[in-house]
């Protein structure tokens, strides 16, 4: 089944954006953030709840607290189905991505404990790898990514040490787009018996991820998954769990005769009454993505991704960051032939490889060992403050991206944008052709009269 591209559809009609999200002015370009509008059914389901019996799970032996236990269930085994964990119990839900990543990283590294991790990652790795070092004396090194975030794994063995617990990755990166190959950093952790530790913030719901390679992923539900803000998790395999401590104690409904925190999964990492709404919303989110298809969602994201970069190349006073190597394709082929949607660029360090445009079949989607893209681009304005780019194109265009550091300042000095930065355009499910070029003549009309269009104000750089 192919995406809707300007239309989606709810329960009984045809909706467009503008009227499923009155506040879009002109276009949303900041699906990196959070997407909207989120998929069809899931407002639904969560105000149902709400409305109807918001129901609390394992604290009452009621048919209707199980009938909502019931759903919870349902919802992990969706999670497990799609990223082919091998067991339902292994699904944990926490409020955040970032919320998963602490679990897991706080409840594994002990003090003299060595982790790697990249030069791509965002301060939802850095952060609690910082703050443990500093709290417990862990050590960590970041593997350095090319000039374009692009990383190899042989060059990840000369920081291997004997103390090495641990590989923190994650799998795309928020600002540049570039994915980062976790299916031969999978091997290599075998290999050497250390464990495996995934941020999917950008790809959960976008690309195929094999959680059976992986001994912890994190993925938040609000993204790729277009399900509702507040509820992310982390699929864990059972043999790891043992090894993790948790950081949270209290009330599972289970094993209530004692003090003792159980020791069996989920509920030893899931204290307390959970976001049920959102793990309902959730669970919406996941049957619309079962029945349209990830794979034809990001084929549509990727085809406007590539329609922008190949027509923002020609725009002067604008630099495409960490977008040199991104094959460039005819939109009218993908049209007449969409088994060939997706474009990769070369994998090869050979610079006469670096320009050939790779067409692979919808049979090798999301698994190749070519260098790999999100629909992630960011842009840095040399003449400007970037701020007042991205704040004029608000202001006078309605178009909305996210400018600065992106929580991600080690990615950024990996790319050279760093301190100022850049204006990042994320593309979604519900963007349109329409609205790409829309955006490509704003980004033009700004640009072409000098900085008469541009404030010299300086503007909000949101996540700096």
């Amino acid at each position: 089944m192919i995406v809707f591209i300007n239309y989606i559809y709810t329960a009984d009609r045809k909706v467009g954006l503008k009227q499923m999200c009155p506040t879009i002015r002109k276009a949303y370009f900041d699906h990196s953030s959070t997407s909207v509008p989120k998929a069809p059914g899931v407002a639904d389901r969560m105000t149902n709840y709400l409305d109807t019996g918001a129901y609390s799970i394992g604290r009452g032996g009621y048919a209707a607290s199980l009938n909502i236990a019931q759903e919870i269930l349902e919802a992990r085994e969706l999670i497990a189905e799609l990223f082919n964990a091998a067991d339902p119990r292994e699904v944990i839900f926490t409020p955040s991505l970032t919320y998963a990543l602490n679990i897991i990283l706080s409840g594994f590294l002990r003090e003299g404990d060595h982790v790697i991790t990249t030069s791509m990652e965002h301060n939802s790795v850095m952060r609690p790898l910082y703050a443990l070092k500093q709290q417990r004396g862990i050590s960590y090194d970041p593997v350095q990514c090319d000039s374009e975030g692009a990383l190899y794994p042989e060059d990840i063995l000369p920081l291997i040490r004997s103390n090495t617990k641990a590989i923190v990755m994650t799998h795309a990166s928020n600002v540049c787009g570039t994915v980062l190959p976790i299916q031969e950093v999978a091997k290599l952790c075998k290999q050497r018996d250390i464990r495996l530790i995934v941020d999917a913030a950008q790809t959960a719901g976008v690309l195929p991820i094999d959680a059976s390679d992986i001994d912890a992923l994190a993925f938040p539900g609000h993204k790729g998954l277009l399900g509702p803000t507040g509820i992310g998790g982390f699929i864990v395999k059972s043999d790891f769990a043992k090894q993790l401590n948790p950081i949270l104690w209290g009330g599972t409904g289970s094993l209530s005769q004692g003090f003792k925190q159980p020791d069996f999964l989920p509920d030893k990492f899931e204290s307390g009454t959970m976001n049920i709404a959102g793990i309902l919303g959730l669970k919406a989110a996941l049957a619309y993505l079962k029945e349209a298809g990830c794979e034809s969602i990001y084929q549509h994201e990727m085809q406007l991704y590539e329609h922008f970069i190949s027509e923002a190349r020609t725009i002067k006073g604008m630099n495409l960051v960490g977008a040199g190597r991104v094959a460039e394709r005819n939109i009218g082929v993908s049209q007449q032939a969409p088994q060939m949607a997706i474009s990769e660029v070369s994998g090869s360090r050979d610079e006469d490889l670096l320009n050939t445009p790779i067409f692979l079949s919808a049979d090798t989607y999301g698994q190749t060992s070519h260098i790999q893209k999100v629909p992630v681009v960011s842009m840095d304005f040399p003449h400007h403050d970037n701020a007042n780019i991205a704040a004029a194109l608000d202001k006078q265009y309605g178009i909305m991206a996210r400018c600065g550091l992106h929580c991600a300042p080690a990615a950024h000095k990996t790319l050279g944008t760093f301190p100022q930065g850049t204006v990042r355009l994320s593309f979604g499910h519900a963007n349109t052709l329409e609205e790409v070029d829309y955006l490509l003549e704003s980004l033009k009309g700004l640009l072409s009269d000098g900085s008469k269009n541009i404030s010299t104000t300086k503007g909000i750089t949101h996540g700096v």
